[in-house]
This record gives structure tokens, C-alpha cells and sequence, in this order.
């Protein structure tokens, strides 16, 4: 009678799962927004935040944070102590990357391209995952996956250059070129950190790795004098839109990331970045009324589809217990 009970486990875990992952994209989809509210070409110069002051307002409330995390909880204390005993290398390169290259990225790329159009960058993510999962030697690489990789980019190429809504500037292709590094970034982090959740604590994990990396901002922001002076202009949803990205995108929703992403496989957690795009115009069309173009649209479609023919089929290679495989 107790034989079912580890299913039906695994099944509640999954589907808690599921459920933070929503969660998270209902956040993460407005994340675009905010950083269009901070670094946009339409902000006021006295206003409008450079890559590295958006990194400094996102993080500075999100180390502090952190800080009092571990100042006050002992247990949380002891298992940082071990998690950087026995990992100290990665988890500092995971901060670098969820904290550093990622935003910095994602803040250049966001002052010209749209928050929607920039939303659709991170549908990469599972495309660039699974080549990573290839040359770990966790996958095998698939022609129909090859396929859609092709398909991704010719999408993208379609929403960038022809559903932007504007001239195409080179300025404009620089900041959509560098915004895939965004998606770079947090592939890299999703499968540098599958093997650490799986061993500790996620909460107390995500607040590590965001906290080492997050201390340079404190001093960084009292001695930026300029910075201080764009946050001392702000209005009031300015500053709702930093502490949105510092306690919603950051605090928040990637601890129920690193949740997910031990109850998941890391592809299957990377899916759901599908949900980005989608979310961020409809997010976009309530908030702004502001209606994509059809050939947004059209672009969108292909990107999607191309991902979803890159992660569709299942390597048997990839089912297999990593001690199973040859």
C-alpha cells in the first residue's frame, strides 16, 4: 500500500514545481518593463540610469538584504559555511553571472530595444542550455534540435530588424546584439547551478551567491555621485520599478528558480522562459496600451517554434543516471 507514495511525491514536488515557476514568470515578465522605466531611451537624461548604476540600484537593496539574511539566522550562516567550503569557485562565477554579466547586458541592450522585443531574447535560453548540456556531454545534439536553433535565429532576425517599429540603426543592432548576452549569462548559471540546489538549501544557496556578489555595489553606489543624483531626481514609480527588480525579480523569484530547479531538470525548468515574451507584451498592452506590430507577431511565432522543435524530443542519453552512462 505505501509502494505509490514515492510517485506521488515526486508528482506534488513537480507540481509545486510548476507552480513557483509560474510564479516566477508572472514576475519576470515585467522585469522588461522596470528596466525600460530605468534605462530607456524615453527616461529623462537626469533620470535615466548607464548599465552599471542599473546593476547598483537593483543590487544594493538586494545586498543588504542578504547581508541581514545571515547576520540573523545561524542555520543560514552554517550553511553557507559549507556550501563555500566545498564550492567556492562556483559560487562566486555564479554570482558573476547572475549578478554582473547578466544585467550589465541586459540594461546596455534595453535602451533602445523594446521591453517585448527584448523579452523574446530569452527564448535562447533554452536553445543555448541544451548546447551547454552538449558539450558537458549530458545530451546528444539531434538534427531536428539543430533545425530549430536555425529557425530561432531566422525568428529573431525577423523581430529585431523588421518588428522593432522604428528605423533599424547600427545602434539599435549593437544593443540587440549584446542583449543575447543576457541569455548567455543565465544558461550558464541554470546549469553551473543545477548540481548545487540538489545539495543545499536553495533559499539559503540563492542568497549566497546573490550576496558575495552583490557587496561591490555598496561601495560602488556611495562613492557614484552621478548615480546618486538620478536616483534623487526620480519619481515615485521610478523607485517602485528599482525595488521591483531588487526584491521581486531578484529576492523573490530567484529563490523559487533554484526551487524549481531542484525538483526539475534544468531543460525542462528552461521551458518555461517560453512563457516570457507572451507575457511581457500582454503585460506591456495593459500597463501602456501599446499594440506590437503584426510582423512582431509573425516573428515571435517562428522563434517560439524553432525552440520548442530544439527541446521537443528526448535524448535517451540525457534519461539516464549520470553513473549509468558510459
Amino acid at each position: 500500500m505505501s509502494a505509490p507514495q514515492p510517485s506521488n511525491s515526486r508528482s506534488a514536488s513537480r507540481s509545486l514545481a510548476y507552480l513557483a515557476l509560474l510564479v516566477t514568470f508572472l514576475i519576470w515578465s515585467n522585469s522588461f518593463i522596470a528596466v525600460r522605466a530605468l534605462v530607456g531611451e524615453d527616461v529623462p537624461d537626469a533620470e535615466r540610469l548607464g548599465p552599471l548604476e542599473l546593476v547598483e540600484a537593483r543590487f544594493v537593496p538586494v545586498a543588504l538584504w542578504c547581508l541581514g539574511w545571515f547576520l540573523l539566522l545561524p542555520a543560514a550562516r552554517a550553511e553557507a559555511r559549507r556550501i563555500l567550503a566545498s564550492h567556492p569557485l562556483q559560487v562566486l562565477f555564479l554570482g558573476l553571472l547572475s549578478v554582473w554579466t547578466y544585467n550589465l547586458a541586459f540594461a546596455v541592450g534595453h535602451h533602445r530595444v523594446p521591453a517585448g522585443t527584448g523579452s523574446l531574447f530569452t527564448v535562447l535560453n533554452p536553445v543555448l542550455t541544451f548546447f551547454l548540456t552538449v558539450a558537458l556531454g549530458q545530451e546528444r545534439a539531434t538534427w531536428l534540435k539543430v533545425a530549430g536553433l536555425a529557425l530561432a535565429i531566422v525568428g529573431l532576425y525577423t523581430v529585431v530588424i523588421h518588428g522593432s517599429g522604428r528605423m533599424v540603426e547600427p545602434a539599435y543592432l549593437r544593443d540587440a546584439l549584446i542583449l543575447v548576452g543576457a541569455p548567455a549569462s543565465w544558461s550558464l548559471c541554470t546549469t553551473f547551478s543545477k548540481p548545487l540546489v540538489g545539495r543545499f538549501s536553495p533559499l539559503h544557496l540563492n542568497f549566497l551567491v546573490l550576496g558575495l556578489a552583490s557587496l561591490p555595489t555598496l561601495p560602488l553606489a556611495l562613492a557614484d555621485r552621478g548615480f546618486q543624483a538620478r536616483v534623487a531626481a526620480w519619481t515615485l514609480p521610478r523607485y517602485g520599478a528599482a525595488l521591483f527588480l531588487a526584491l521581486a525579480c531578484t529576492v523573490l523569484a530567484f529563490w523559487l528558480w533554484y526551487e524549481a530547479l531542484q525538483r526539475l531538470p534544468a531543460s525542462t525548468a528552461a521551458a518555461f522562459v517560453f512563457l516570457n515574451a507572451p507575457m511581457t507584451v500582454a503585460f506591456e498592452w495593459l500597463w501602456f496600451g501599446r499594440v506590437p506590430r503584426p510582423v512582431w507577431w509573425l516573428g515571435c511565432a517562428v522563434v517560439l517554434a524553432g525552440v520548442y522543435l530544439c527541446t521537443r524530443d528526448r535524448d535517451p542519453l540525457a534519461e539516464q543516471p549520470r553513473s549509468a552512462r558510459a
